[in-house]
């Protein structure tokens, strides 16, 4: 991801251009009246390399965003907290494309793999993803955040 190009909102038509892997996972709720699925996430905007030695990684552009994925159906949480306290993605794929039973729009399958076996698994028209605040620099993956009941 080049730093540069960094947008306020991002959608599904980006996809191609995103990548989730190593993203801390902080948080997600669903809001019933809409049907979406809310993740809290830091969101790797860029790995920094070290401009001395270009094969060693010194820290990340890093931010805090909303990841909303809309009109979710069909939704399965499998997650175990036993092995960790940490909930990090490992990766988000989507497939299956076709029409909703409207013929409006078109859903997909989405599956988040996430550290030690645990998965998000729904269906959904699309998502967004909102920058809740610029990327900074971080040594680690993550900006460390603690919950605030906020």
């Amino acid at each position: 991801m080049i730093f540069s190009k960094v947008k306020k909102i991002w959608t599904d038509n980006d996809f191609e251009q995103m990548g989730w892997h190593d993203c801390r996972l902080y948080g997600f709720f669903f809001d019933y009246k809409n049907f979406d699925l809310v993740l809290n996430i830091d969101y790797i905007f860029e790995w920094v390399k070290d401009q001395n030695n270009p094969n060693k990684f010194i820290g990340f552009q890093v931010a805090p965003c909303s990841l909303i994925f809309e009109a979710c159906t069909d939704l399965k949480i499998s997650i175990d907290l036993n092995n960790t306290s940490d909930i990090i993605i490992n990766r988000l794929k989507r497939e299956n494309p076709r029409l909703t039973p409207n013929g409006k729009f078109t859903e997909m399958d989405y599956f988040i793999d996430l550290n030690n076996e645990n998965t998000l698994s729904f269906s959904a028209i699309g998502y967004r993803q909102i920058l809740n605040d610029k990327p900074t620099f971080s040594e680690n993956q993550d900006l460390g955040r603690a919950f605030t009941g906020t």
